[in-house]
């Protein structure tokens, strides 16, 4: 007999009672009196209330793990666990069961949704590294290509987890929670889309489990499709829980050999070629299906299945047997009376029958079997002649007849999804014109949910004034709207607003979206507001550095930085690391290099608490930018400690963003070398960098990396005069680099242009020198981007230095002219050394054309704007142009003025000899003053 808790507690409910009514019998006392009888007694009650206690711990226990799907050690797990049956090759599945063979064949991942064929990929055993390391993970792809059986045999690799997955119906209670305290927990998801509900608040249960536990991480699978769109959109609990997944992978798809070798391992003798290795798992069972559906099954029955793919291909969830029966009636044309809710519910259970529905017989909404309702399956069950898009369109039609706004908006999302994104746009125009004058709440949400996704797919298709429209009219409809679903939407509105009009660099009117949604959001009890207003703060401080208001953008990220450096929530944690490492830009930029120091190494110390990729891609971006203020301050030893920490720590990192980290590390300590004339060391470096981008060719920005190391070879070989090796490497990276009109390698080719012009200019050929220069400016003279625009304005002051080694002055003066009439106003810290060197070089010519007084007024214009600039390049200009000034003073018979500018020189400059430049200068100055004393005596 199976003794539950019930009996325990009937058995000592009878034992007590009897006590209490024996109490008062006479002759049972006087067998209690009896020794023997009592020991007996005593002995029997103690084993048994033993018995009870350790009995009753262990129910207890067993109802605890109850409220969890699984809870089960790593070292226990069974493909059972994983809604696996273990099946022998030749064996008949049952209905939709998931076979399980013993052979298994190795799996990769790759990063989802990337745009190469050369991915760095992580194999189980690096899947395993990366859960034990506290990285979540996230399989996305369709059905049958091996998501679960991987993350089976993954988990089956850890050591020491415990392995929970929650009901989809129920969270666990505190009591149960407390059965993982201390414990190391994989937090499972077997299709994450199964949790989009309210049942369960994900974000603050992970949070509480990272509390209580030693360490808990997620896996999951989800399928690509709506179920993807679940997870990624801006609605539904998924969206935030989707961002904790560190590592959204997908599978690389099976090769032919492996393919083969399962074929062969299970018995499959079928020699057509399989979309995937589950295909082949599965194989002789879709037959199976195939021929129930074909013959076993009525036209009626098949059209309820050929509506659930249509629905499920629209992304339209729940469901519903109505929204099945309305497909039936709309688009496959049978009368009404034919689909009555008994005959369609009958038609529904056929199907959970044959196991083309999961969820049980009478279940509303029905949850269908994913292998028969994706491709390529789903192609054999839909009509031949039919088109699912062509029916889409239908739907539509029917959705709007029925007034079924969640469905249109979920169809015209999948409409987006597909790529059709004017016919998405369309939809949801149709969708708030037909159903903005409704009072009920559904329809005005979703309304704002139509016009909020049109405004970010008009953004996509580049249409950036109607999408701006499109938000205003959307703020003008709901911004007085009381809701947390309204004025969440109002705020994304707004914020993505000042977005938008950031990247048309309008950016006051940017600023003004930006102050608006934090005068209305800063201090709101809404769920979003936080990390909305976080976000909103640091991209007003980006826009105002793209306006080079520096100090207002350092404002912005110390709002957020003194607001939330304390915070727990990871999602924040990564925003304070963008705030330090953009405050430590801005201050970069103004010259404050300690004090950047500071700020980035606020983010490196993040380092030794998380795994989390995208705090960790902040932690390189703050040793690199850590690194460059080093620099600046010319230690170059500090700098090259922290780009070696960056390679030392994320050189075997898989992860592409961190891979483009390490090559832009590898690219520094050569340049860092180079500058200090340890040629070999740096040469090393380039190697280095060239054969780690040739082994990860899917880093992003990969050819600029690589462009920037053979370009910084060739300045080298300009320095040593080698100019025939600087010209072979230059026409190497030109010929790689072809036609590009990718601005970040365009700006390689204007580079290499402006050093070609630089080396035959050095050869006495200006007049060839030049050419090159036309060639810049001529081709980038309309660019927005900084780094051509510096390009440009650099290859008018060469042009007119090489118009002056033809002799002619005149037309020298006029390049430098240009570079003052166009640049002198912008405030970008580059495009004014140039103009900084236009001036000095204009000052020169004059002087030397005995124009001196106009010479000299060139060499005030560079005091008067440069005079307190911290950085050293604008220092040197500045150190020649006071000397240049004491030297024609000189000429001129201006001697106290004279000798008062090249004192000014010492005063300043004497202390910096930071660079051999001023170190020049400075020695100059001193020769000069001793040579105007001598001569005065």
């Amino acid at each position: 007999m199976k003794i539950t808790k019930n009996i325990l507690y009937i058995f000592w409910g009878i034992f007590f009672s009897g006590l209490f009514i024996t109490h008062f019998a006479e002759h049972t006392k006087d067998l209690f009196n009896d020794s023997i009888v009592f020991s007996f007694t005593l002995f029997f009650i103690t084993l048994f209330a033993l018995f009870s206690k350790d009995h009753l711990k262990n129910l207890t226990q067993k109802e605890l793990e109850n409220e969890y799907r699984l809870i089960k050690e790593t070292s226990h797990l069974t493909p059972a666990d994983f809604q696996f049956r273990e099946t022998q090759p030749g064996e008949k599945l049952n209905n939709s069961d998931r076979p399980y063979f013993i052979t298994y064949i190795n799996r990769k991942a790759i990063p989802y949704d990337t745009i190469s064929e050369n991915n760095a990929f992580y194999d189980e055993q690096d899947l395993a590294y990366l859960l034990e390391q506290d990285s979540s993970i996230l399989l996305i792809g369709n059905p049958t290509e091996g998501k679960t059986r991987t993350l089976f045999e993954v988990t089956r690799k850890l050591n020491d987890f415990l392995v929970i997955q929650l009901l989809t119906n129920k969270s666990p209670s505190d009591e149960a929670l407390r059965l993982l305290e201390g414990r190391k927990v994989l937090w499972l998801f077997d299709d994450l889309s199964d949790y989009n509900s309210n049942t369960h608040d994900l974000n603050n249960l992970f949070s509480r489990l990272k509390q209580i536990t030693k360490q808990c991480v997620l896996a999951a699978t989800c399928r690509n499709g709506p179920e993807l769109k679940d997870a990624i959109s801006n609605t539904g609990q998924l969206h935030n829980f989707y961002q904790l997944f560190d590592h959204k992978l997908t599978l690389k798809p099976a090769g032919k050999d492996q393919k083969e070798e399962l074929k062969r391992a299970i018995g499959e003798t079928e020699t057509r070629e399989f979309p995937t290795l589950g295909s082949i798992c599965m194989h002789k069972h879709f037959e199976f299906m195939h021929i129930r559906f074909a013959f076993h099954m009525n036209d009626l029955e098949k059209n309820c299945l050929r509506s659930i793919i249509l629905l499920y291909a629209a992304f339209i969830k729940p469901l519903t047997h109505q929204r099945i029966r309305t497909v039936l009636k709309d688009i496959f044309d049978h009368n009404e009376e034919n689909i009555d809710i008994a005959k369609t519910r009958a038609c529904l259970n056929t199907l959970v029958n044959n196991g083309f529905i999961k969820s049980p017989r009478d279940v509303d909404p029905i949850i269908p079997e994913a292998a028969y309702i994706n491709k390529p399956e789903s192609e054999f069950y839909y009509p031949e002649g039919r088109s699912l898009q062509t029916d889409m369109e239908r739907l539509a039609e029917s959705l709007t007849k029925h007034s079924d706004i969640v469905g249109l908006n979920q169809l015209a999302y999948a409409l987006r999804f597909y790529n059709n994104m004017n016919s998405a746009v369309m939809l949801w125009e149709e969708i708030a014109n037909n159903f903005l004058d409704s009072q009920e709440l559904v329809m005005q949400e979703q309304v704002i949910i139509a016009l909020f996704n049109k405004g970010t797919t008009l953004f996509e298709l580049n249409r950036i004034n109607e999408a701006i429209e499109c938000y205003d009219y959307l703020v003008k409809l709901f911004g007085d709207k009381k809701g947390s679903v309204f004025q969440e939407y109002v705020a994304k509105a707004l914020s993505n607003k000042g977005l938008f009009l950031r990247n048309l660099m309008q950016i006051d009117e940017a600023i003004k979206c930006y102050d608006t949604v934090i005068q209305r959001y800063a201090y709101a009890q809404y769920p979003f507001s936080e990390i909305l207003i976080v976000i909103t703060y640091i991209n007003k401080g980006s826009a105002f550095a793209l306006s080079h208001e520096f100090q207002l953008a350092i404002d912005c990220y110390d709002e957020v930085i003194n607001r939330f450096i304390n915070t727990n929530s990871f999602l924040l944690q990564e925003q304070i690391a963008i705030a330090l490492n953009n405050k430590g830009l801005a201050l970069v930029n103004k010259c404050r290099f300690r004090e950047a120091i500071d700020c980035y190494e606020d983010v490196v110390q993040y380092q030794n608490n998380t795994q989390k990729i995208g705090m960790q891609v902040q932690i390189t971006e703050a040793l690199i930018g850590k690194g460059k203020a080093f620099e600046e301050l010319d230690e170059t030893g500090n700098a090259i400690k922290c780009y070696a920490k960056l390679v030392e720590h994320f050189e075997d990192n898989k992860e592409p963003d961190l891979q483009e980290q390490v090559a832009t590390a590898l690219n520094a300590l050569a340049r860092i070398f180079f500058h200090k004339k340890e040629y070999q060391k740096g040469f090393d470096f380039i190697n280095d960098v060239c054969q780690y981008i040739t082994k990860n060719k899917h880093i992003p920005g990969y050819k600029k990396h690589f462009s920037l190391a053979l370009y910084n070879s060739g300045i080298t070989f300009i320095q040593l005069n080698e100019f025939d090796q600087a010209l072979g490497i230059f026409n190497k990276v030109l010929k790689y680099l072809g036609n590009t009109k990718e601005p970040s390698l365009q700006e390689y080719v204007a580079k290499i242009h402006i050093e070609k012009g630089y080396i035959f200019h050095q050869q006495d050929l200006p007049k060839k020198a030049i050419k090159f220069y036309n060639m810049i400016i001529r081709n980038f003279k309309d660019s927005r981007e900084e780094d051509l625009q510096e390009s440009v304005a650099k290859a008018l002051v060469n042009k007119g230095n090489a118009y002056l080694s033809l002799k002619q002055t005149k037309t020298a003066i006029r390049f430098y002219n240009k570079v003052l009439q166009r640049f002198q106003s912008n405030p970008a810290f580059s495009l004014q050394i140039q103009v900084a060197n236009a001036l000095f070089n204009r000052g020169n010519v004059l002087c030397q054309q005995n124009k001196i007084k106009e010479g000299i007024n060139c060499y005030d214009q560079i005091m008067e704007e440069y005079a307190s600039a911290q950085h050293t390049n604008l220092q040197e200009i500045v150190a020649k142009a006071l000397y240049n000034k004491g030297y024609f003073l000189c000429q001129i018979g201006e001697r106290f003025s004279a000798l008062n500018t090249l004192n000014y020189i010492l005063d300043h400059f004497n202390h910096q000899l930071s660079t051999q430049v001023l170190t020049k200068i400075v020695n100059d100055t001193h020769n000069l003053i001793r040579y105007l004393i001598n001569t005065k005596n």
